[in-house]
């Protein structure tokens, strides 16, 4: 009996594979006999079969690594100064197949020479390419393809750009493929998804800017009104909303809010406090940047969850990508298509968390989606009055609100309005319709005693340079280079 006739009759059981994936297969589907390796009687595989299924795994997730320095790295070894040392990247074929089934280096040994027996390579007809099972062969995991779901982006772009903007199935196909599993995408800082709870003391600042004392007044006196997410008609198109969808947009930080709302030099800025009244679920983009994928490499569904993963760590450069003044209801599109999506699905997502554009990205914003925007009010009948009192000095000033409780309980307080299906454009609305357009219980409050206005007396940047050279040419017909 050949060799390879030997190495064909071997026989591993499922316990001699660490791998849980694939050794829940072998347990399911192997068939009884004696274990070449451990020498237990159990359920096994052959040895070619272990082969036959590692094989294409191992080929569809590896790759051979450079055998030889490239153009930089060897001008860096001819450099004399230069303490540059080269090394060929990757582990051996024998040790990534061990890793990968979680099996002991003789199993392996035994996987690889039957592999390098399958393969086509001939080193006679395959001058001058390597052994891909050679000793000295050294592999490197293959990066996923990004070219399918780049491909469905753009198309999706497309379709919500110059096509179908509400009704694209192509949309909710690459949305529904996207997001299927968002609740379980993990990142290496944690969970995609996190739930924020009120007694955690995070709290969202929110601002607005005014330019006359009259404006400021006004904001001061209804600040929780005046600072809570706009609603219909007033709600402006957003980075994650478009115009009518109210929406919360709030900042991490005072600093952050600030910078967010671009304010000139000479503007004032009331900058408003607001806690949490319930918890709120948010979807991470930063942590999506280093989510991973958690299925097995044998799981038939890896390599689209892989190329899922790859491009979901883009998604937060897409979101806080920098749109110019004048652009927005073009560039704004796609955002608020995805942010609709999100937040349609169940489990509930309140909003996401997305890096800040106006601090460099270096700071975080969330937007709250509609079902979680609303801000809890004064109790009817609260008066708030604004006064500035002076020092010596006229730039001396102190701010002041004074609240003035409800009217007395003998007092009966006037109705609020009760919206009738006149009220709306759609006029023969339900009873129950008109219920679901009722407001939700509000998930923010505003921190009254920790109102402030910032007077903008100097504006900072930052910036990438580029200097821009400037040559003499002897003719308009010679080529820039």
């Amino acid at each position: 009996m050949s060799e390879i006739d030997e190495q064909l009759e071997k026989r591993i059981c499922g316990m001699c594979v660490g791998e849980t994936f694939l050794r829940d297969e072998i347990l399911a589907s192997g068939s009884e006999g004696k274990c070449s390796y451990c020498g237990d009687d159990g359920v096994t595989y052959s040895i070619s079969e272990l082969a036959d299924r590692i094989g294409p795994v191992f080929e569809a997730n590896y790759e051979l690594s450079p055998s030889e320095p490239d153009a930089y790295q060897s001008m860096l070894l001819r450099d004399k100064e230069s303490n540059y040392d080269w090394f060929r990247e990757g582990d051996s074929v024998e040790d990534v197949i061990a890793g990968l089934a979680e099996i002991d280096n003789d199993i392996a040994a035994d996987i690889v020479e039957l592999l390098s027996e399958q393969s086509d390579f001939n080193p006679f007809d395959d001058g001058g390419e390597e052994d891909p099972f050679g000793t000295e062969a050294m592999y490197v995991e293959k990066p996923f393809d990004q070219y399918r779901l780049e491909s469905m982006w753009q198309a999706m772009s497309n379709d919500v750009l110059h096509r179908s903007r509400y009704f694209s199935t192509l949309v909710s196909e690459f949305l529904d493929e996207l997001f299927e599993d968002i609740h379980d995408k993990t990142g290496r800082e944690g969970p995609a998804l996190m739930t924020v709870a009120p007694d955690e003391g995070i709290y969202l600042y929110r601002a607005r800017v005014t330019y006359d004392r009259k404006k400021l007044r006004a904001i001061l006196e209804d600040a929780a009104r005046q600072l809570a997410a706009p609603h219909g008609r007033h709600a402006r198109a957003g980075r994650m909303n478009a115009a009518g969808i109210s929406v919360f947009y709030g900042a991490f930080t005072a600093d952050t809010c600030v910078a967010e709302v671009r304010p000139p030099v000479g503007a004032q800025v009331v900058i408003g406090m607001f806690k949490l009244l319930r918890p709120v679920k948010l979807l991470d983009l930063k942590a999506l940047e280093a989510v991973f994928v958690k299925r097995s490499f044998f799981d038939p569904k890896f390599q689209s969850d892989g190329e899922k993963c790859q491009f979901l760590r883009t998604l937060s450069r897409r979101f806080s990508a920098p749109v110019l003044p004048g652009a927005e209801d073009f560039d704004y599109l796609l955002t608020q298509v995805i942010c609709e999506y999100l937040a349609s699905i169940e489990p509930a997502i309140d909003g996401v968390i997305f890096p800040s554009v106006q601090t460099g990205a270096e700071r975080a914003n969330a937007v709250l989606f509609s079902r979680a925007s609303s801000v809890a009010m004064p109790p009817p009948g609260t008066k708030t009055k604004f006064e500035i009192f002076y020092g010596d000095d006229p730039e001396d000033q102190e701010y002041y609100l004074m609240d003035f409780p409800p009217q007395s309980a003998g007092t009966v307080p006037k109705e609020p309005t009760v919206l009738s299906p006149l009220d709306f454009a759609g006029w023969h609305l339900s009873q129950n319709d008109l219920e679901d357009l009722t407001p939700p219980e509000p998930t923010l409050e505003l921190v009254a005693d920790k109102i402030e206005v910032r007077t903008i007396t100097g504006v900072a940047f930052s910036w990438d340079s580029r200097s821009v050279r400037r040559y003499l040419r002897e003719s308009s017909d010679q080529g820039i280079f």
